[in-house]
């Protein structure tokens, strides 16, 4: 499975590559704003449905566009939803998240 991370703080990107890798996720890519998560997915490029992301994590509060601003625009693309992109959640990241937030989230 391959996760793209969205977050402007290198700290939180980097926590979330941690946990990640520990819960057996190795093939992760990281982006500080939305254009740059856009690049990633290739939604600026001809051969968009080549960027192979199956999970985008995404920060809600970025400068510039707001990560609820950028899912719309991910949303809006027509290669997701021509089908090119798995929409489907990982179980197992379900669980491993929910593990990981037990003691945080009351």
């Amino acid at each position: 499975m391959r996760i793209l991370i969205v977050d402007d703080s290198a700290d939180s990107r980097i926590l979330l590559e941690n946990i990640l890798n520990h819960a057996g996720y190795n093939n992760l890519l990281s982006a500080a704003f939305a254009n740059e998560a856009f690049d990633k997915l290739g939604m600026n490029e001809q051969n968009a449905d080549d960027a192979g992301v199956d999970l985008v994590l995404m920060d809600v509060v970025m400068p510039g566009m707001d990560g609820i601003e950028a899912v719309r625009c991910i949303k809006a693309e027509e290669f997701i939803k021509a089908g090119h992109y798995d929409v489907d959640l990982d179980e197992k990241l379900m669980y491993n998240c929910s593990i990981i937030t037990e003691g945080f989230i009351k």
